[in-house]
C-alpha cells in the first residue's frame, strides 16, 4: 500500500535537518541582527529615560508656580541634599539687600527638622503626594551615595535645587533673566554626559556641563 503522507522509511528521499554550515550561517545572521538592533534599543531606552526626566522637571515647575500663588511669587523655602551634606558651602554668602547670612539660614533649616525642610517635602503638597516625580530614571548615583544607590534612594530626590533663590527671598518678577536662571538640575550628567535643567521661567532644556555652569552663574539680582 502506498503511504499517503511522509517519506517511505529508509527511502533516503527528503532532508532530515540543517547541516552544520547552514546552522552557522543562521547564527551569524542572528548575531549580525542583534549587533544592529542593540544600539537602537539602547538609544530608545535612553530617549525614554530622558523624556521622563524632562516631564518630571516640568511637573516640578508647575508645582513651583502653585507655590508662587500661595507665597507672593517667592521660591520654595527648602534645602536640597548638597545643603545638608555640606552646609559650609554657604559660609561666606550673604543676602545682598539685608546682609543676612545664608549659612545661618541653612543651619536653622537643618536644625528645624531632619527632613521636613527638604525641598521635596516642601513641594509635596503641590504634587498630589506623588514622590516619584523626584526620581530621574537615569539616576545611577553619585559620589555621595553609599553602596552605589541612586541619589533618589539616598536623599528622596534626583535633582539639585538652586537654594540661593529661596535664601535670598527673591520673587520671580524681580529676576533679571528668568529664562537663563536654573531652578532644578539633575544631580549628575546622567543623560549621555548631559543634564536636564528647569529654568525659572518654567521651560526645561538639556545642557552640557558648560551650559550648566553658565546657568548656575547667572546673577539672580
Amino acid at each position: 500500500m502506498r503511504a499517503r503522507t511522509g517519506w517511505a522509511k529508509g527511502s533516503g528521499s527528503g532532508r532530515a535537518g540543517f547541516t552544520l554550515i547552514e546552522l552557522l550561517v543562521v547564527v551569524a545572521i542572528l548575531s549580525l541582527l542583534a549587533a544592529m538592533l542593540l544600539p537602537v534599543l539602547a538609544s530608545a531606552r535612553h530617549s525614554a529615560r530622558q523624556a521622563t526626566c524632562t516631564s518630571n522637571l516640568r511637573q516640578l515647575g508647575q508645582a513651583i508656580q502653585l507655590y508662587h500663588e500661595d507665597y507672593d511669587c517667592l521660591f520654595p523655602y527648602g534645602l536640597d541634599p548638597t545643603d545638608r551634606l555640606n552646609p559650609n558651602q554657604w559660609r561666606n554668602a550673604y543676602n545682598p539687600w539685608t546682609g543676612e547670612s545664608y549659612h545661618e539660614q541653612v543651619l536653622r533649616l537643618i536644625a528645624a527638622h531632619p527632613t521636613n525642610t527638604n525641598i521635596d517635602q516642601v513641594l509635596l503638597p503641590y504634587l498630589s503626594g506623588e514622590p516619584r516625580v523626584w526620581h530621574c530614571p537615569g539616576d545611577i548615583g553619585w559620589r555621595y551615595t553609599p553602596n552605589c544607590t541612586s541619589v533618589f534612594e539616598s536623599f528622596g530626590t534626583s535633582y539639585i535645587y538652586r537654594t540661593e533663590l529661596a535664601l535670598s527671598h527673591v520673587s520671580v518678577p524681580s529676576l533679571p533673566r528668568p529664562a537663563e536662571i536654573n531652578v532644578f538640575v539633575d544631580a549628575a550628567a546622567w543623560h549621555r554626559r548631559n543634564a536636564n535643567l528647569l529654568f525659572a521661567d518654567g521651560h526645561v532644556r538639556t545642557v552640557r556641563a558648560d551650559g550648566y555652569y553658565t546657568a548656575t552663574h547667572v546673577r539672580i539680582y
